[in-house]
């Protein structure tokens, strides 16, 4: 029924809330969303040098008789806290170089740590080598199943346009962690992708409902909710995506289309094509805006 649609994937560091990098891509770079760089299977970091080698996972949760970790002294618990420490500094700054000094450094004395493995995919993700980036996810989700991981490597899958293996990954990091509301926001966006707005709506509110309220989870909620005739709550969602990002074509479109085509509001349907026309909007945009205003124009008379 809805003819635009908005998609939002959200980049996580491990073991935070916060959104370290935000990928936006329109639906049309879904499957293929970018040629990966051509790099090796075994990833290396900008000095030249290879980047170490992660030795085997951990034994699992349910071993029966996992082996005993060694103590660690004082002054190697407080080195390690301060590298890990960089870690985290190095993504607040988005400071690429460090993080990727300090992640080499951990991952040097423990090749499993889980945060630096993630840091070290975060720092290939953002050089666009998103071979090197899977690989260092997948390290990382062989010692843990964690959810920010598996969102992260998500989106790498996306950008090597696995868009069916990114599914499962955030499926499962919802099995992993159903509170997960990032992982669920990004999920709802692929199933507006894919057209399934029942399951977009499911999966949409659940993210909503856990504090995830950007302008664009909020725009594809809305698109979900007027695809299954929901279209005063779907109006709703237009609204507050557009208080936070006015200035959204997408938006704009989308509210548009509801006002005129489903609500009958016309009038209030041509302010926001009024909007939309100063912001250069594409050709498939012109084209839809026109059959919008062919529509509107007797309702306003």
């Amino acid at each position: 029924m809805m003819r635009t649609k908005s998609l939002t994937y959200n980049f996580r560091s491990a073991f935070s809330s916060a959104i370290i990098v935000t990928v936006l891509l329109s639906s049309a770079l879904l499957s293929g969303c970018g040629s990966a760089s051509k790099d090796s299977d075994v990833p290396f970091g900008d000095s030249g040098s290879a980047a170490p080698e992660a030795e085997a996972p951990a034994a699992a949760p349910l071993a029966k008789e996992p082996t005993p970790a060694a103590p660690v002294p004082p002054k190697a618990q407080e080195a390690a806290r301060g590298l890990l420490s960089g870690i985290s500094d190095a993504i607040r700054s988005q400071n690429d170089e460090a993080l990727f000094r300090a992640s080499t450094q951990v991952l040097a004395s423990n090749p499993n740590e889980v945060k630096a493995l993630n840091a070290m995919g975060l720092y290939h993700f953002r050089k666009n080598r998103f071979l090197a980036a899977e690989y260092f996810f997948a390290k990382a989700l062989k010692v843990q199943n964690n959810s920010d991981v598996l969102n992260n490597m998500a989106m790498t899958q996306l950008a090597l346009g696995e868009k069916r293996e990114a599914m499962k990954s955030l499926r499962k990091a919802l099995e992993v962690n159903s509170n997960d509301g990032l992982a669920a926001s990004n999920l709802g966006a692929l199933y507006v992708a894919e057209k399934d707005y029942a399951k977009a709506r499911v999966t949409l509110e659940s993210a909503v409902r856990r504090g995830v309220k950007d302008p664009k989870t909020l725009l594809n909620y809305g698109i979900a909710q007027a695809a299954g005739g929901q279209f005063d709550s779907a109006k709703l969602m237009y609204e507050e995506s557009l208080k936070a990002n006015p200035n959204s074509p997408e938006a704009l479109l989308s509210y548009a289309i509801l006002l005129i085509e489903h609500l009958s509001l016309g009038q209030e349907g041509m302010k926001q094509l009024d909007r939309l026309r100063f912001m250069t909007p594409d050709e498939t945009m012109k084209k839809r805006m026109i059959e919008l205003e062919n529509k509107a124009k007797p309702e306003i008379k």
